[in-house]
């Protein structure tokens, strides 16, 4: 018994050296069984996606050790072992949630039984916390009873809300910017705080910085303003995924009692839960109560339900019976909103030339034209100096698009002919029809924008004279001032969506 007991501390300290304190707490604590019989070493999981991981990862580890204790070669064998519980299959998911794995304090609970050549078996488990566990059942029902109430968080008013320092702030619709990119996600999320349950579950997908967060925000802030009373969550996957877990270690009753009686539950970076299966089951359940109930679910995720194929046909199905919102990348006008709002948030005093040239060279997300605006901020307090185009250029150099190739005047006639469906012979051409002359104006304003060539130039590459450049220069400029519409074929575009199409053309 005794020689079994060392072999076993033994092991146990080779391994838990051999791959790191914080792997061995997180794999091998309360999820794997371990048996040693005669030279071979089984590792015992409760499902075969652990059994895959640990072999895969911590085999060539687990030779090691044997081998240092024992002092020869050891077979392994990995197996199934339908004994061990379900909080198995949380902790496996728990491994990519960083924070629901709390440090083990050098605290091993790997079992490792010891079959002896006699017949004899043992299992020995981590001392101190077999002596902890018998300490406390030793413990009067009374004195267990005092110790919880000395505890911080069962006093009452301990697990109140935080104060208001470090209370989260909640973004409102009436913040948003709406436009032709995100205008069905906002309706949607205004009709639900008109009427709750009545687009449940509601699922926002695009990709990051476009306003999921934002617009589940609003929900959740318009809902409580509406109602203080409601029982309403705003949180992260990931720590759905944390809470799931230590649930699944203390108790499930309480758990799916919290979730399911909510009146509004709001889920943000739903991929997070690729992979997660048990956690994945438990969150089709919860809304699929709540939904049949008539509450609100709210969600969101980096792509449609149909691309994210790994959290299952039944969630997915049940995401799609909701309301599914796409929220693309915005487009220019949007992008200008975006940025008066921020400069407005900032209190900056900042022409409109300075916000527009930043809504084109911008084109990606707002938080860019956040922290582009937190720059110029910073860099003309530094300078003591207005804003200006001139500032901005200065302080945003390296954030500017850094890779564009050169663009010729070529280059410019080739991308309005194509965008407006015209051949370069038109646009030298005498027709001053709106179809042809609007595109030639256009043209000649973004070869002066783009290239150093001058006036003069200009004019001749469209058989024009330099004053007629000047002229379709300054048009151009009046347009965009005044959001104007150009012939488009036998539709209408609007001006900074042709600028902005013909200059994404120079990039690709």
């Amino acid at each position: 018994m005794k020689q079994g007991k060392r072999v076993n501390d033994a092991l146990i300290q080779a391994f838990e050296h051999q791959i790191g304190p914080e792997r061995f707490g997180l794999w091998f604590k309360q999820s794997v069984q371990m048996a040693m019989q005669d030279d071979t070493l089984q590792v015992l999981a409760s499902n075969k996606f652990i059994l895959d991981w640990l072999r895969r990862s911590f085999k060539e580890d687990l030779e090691v050790a044997t081998q240092a204790v024992l002092g020869g070669p050891v077979q392994l064998e990995f197996s199934l072992a339908a004994g061990l519980s379900q909080t198995e299959n949380a902790l496996a998911e728990s491994a990519s949630s960083p924070a629901s794995n709390p440090k083990s304090n050098g605290k091993k609970s790997l079992q490792l039984r010891v079959y002896q050549k006699n017949g004899s078996t043992h299992s020995v488990n981590d001392t101190t916390t077999e002596k902890t566990q018998k300490s406390h059942s030793k413990r009067s029902p009374k004195s267990r009873q005092r110790e919880h109430l000395s505890s911080p968080a069962s006093r009452p008013g301990s697990q109140k809300q935080p104060s208001s320092s470090n209370r989260r702030s909640f973004g409102s619709l009436q913040e948003f910017v709406s436009g032709r990119s995100n205008r069905l996600a906002l309706t949607s999320a205004e009709m639900v705080i008109e009427r709750p349950g009545t687009l449940s579950p509601l699922f926002f997908y695009g990709p990051p910085g476009v306003g999921k967060t934002h617009l589940l925000e609003g929900i959740y802030g318009g809902l409580k303003r509406q109602n203080r009373r409601i029982k309403a969550l705003f949180l992260s996957a990931e720590q759905f995924t944390t809470e799931f877990v230590e649930s699944v270690r203390s108790g499930m009753p309480s758990f799916r009692r919290k979730y399911r009686s909510l009146d509004l539950l709001i889920l943000d970076d739903l991929q997070f839960f690729r992979g997660k299966q048990a956690t994945i089951g438990e969150l089709y359940h919860t809304i699929d109560t709540l939904a049949r109930q008539g509450r609100q679910v709210a969600l969101s995720a980096d792509s449609p339900p149909h691309y994210l194929t790994e959290l299952g046909p039944e969630l997915i199905s049940r995401l799609t019976a909701g309301m599914v919102c796409s929220l693309e990348p915005p487009e220019w006008q949007t992008r200008l909103g975006i940025a008066r709002r921020f400069a407005k948030q900032l209190e900056l005093q900042i022409p409109e030339e300075v916000l527009e040239h930043l809504a084109h060279q911008f084109t990606t997300h707002a938080r860019e034209l956040a922290g582009a605006l937190h720059r110029i901020k910073a860099t003309a307090r530094a300078l003591r100096r207005p804003i200006s185009l001139d500032l901005v250029n200065e302080a945003l150099n390296d954030l500017f698009p850094a890779s564009l190739p050169v663009v010729q005047a070529d280059d410019v006639v080739a991308s309005v002919c194509r965008i407006f469906q015209l051949t370069p012979e038109l646009m030298q051409s005498k027709r001053r029809s709106n179809r042809i002359a609007q595109p030639r104006m256009l043209a000649m304003w973004l070869i002066r924008k783009h290239t150093n060539a001058s006036f003069s130039e200009i004019g001749s590459l469209f058989s024009r004279r330099h004053s007629t450049a000047i002229a379709a220069s300054k048009r151009v400029d009046e347009w965009v001032k005044g959001s104007e519409m150009l012939e488009l074929g036998t539709s209408r575009i609007h001006i900074n969506d042709a600028i902005e199409r013909i200059e994404s053309s120079f990039r690709s």
